[in-house]
């Protein structure tokens, strides 16, 4: 009898031992106490520009794109109104590339340029 108490009780140690240690990992927070060490986690980082890339600038209010590409090299520049291509042009270096979306009706764009087979800017705007 003195045994199989023993046995009873080694065994309720071990497993509540081993329940301790599976939970001393995990926080009791609900998910919003911070991180111990942010070591553990990954950071994103943003890419560098390529070197000779177009200048991309795009005014919301006035729904002007503006593109100038570099006297290194030329590029391609492609804008998607709901789906559908509206401009698929091929531009030379040094060109500079001027377009109002307002013209071409309202929604959501997808813009896509790039130098190459590289994609150097690629934007998702809605004109209202």
């Amino acid at each position: 009898m003195k045994k199989l108490k023993l046995i009873i009780g080694v065994v309720l140690f071990i497993g509540i031992t081993t329940n301790s240690f599976a939970q001393e990992g995990t926080t009791s927070g609900g998910g919003n106490t911070p991180p111990e060490k942010l070591e553990k986690y990954y950071r994103p980082h943003r890419c560098p520009k390529p070197i000779n890339s177009p200048a991309v600038i795009y005014n919301a209010a006035s729904t002007e794109l503006t593109i100038k590409f570099p006297t290194a090299n030329g590029g391609k520049v492609e804008i998607y109104c709901k789906g559908m291509i509206v401009v698929n042009t091929k531009a030379q270096a040094g060109d500079s590339l001027c377009y109002l979306l307002r013209n071409y009706g309202r929604g959501d764009y997808t813009i896509i340029v790039s130098s190459g087979s590289t994609v150097v800017y690629s934007n998702y705007v809605i004109v209202k």
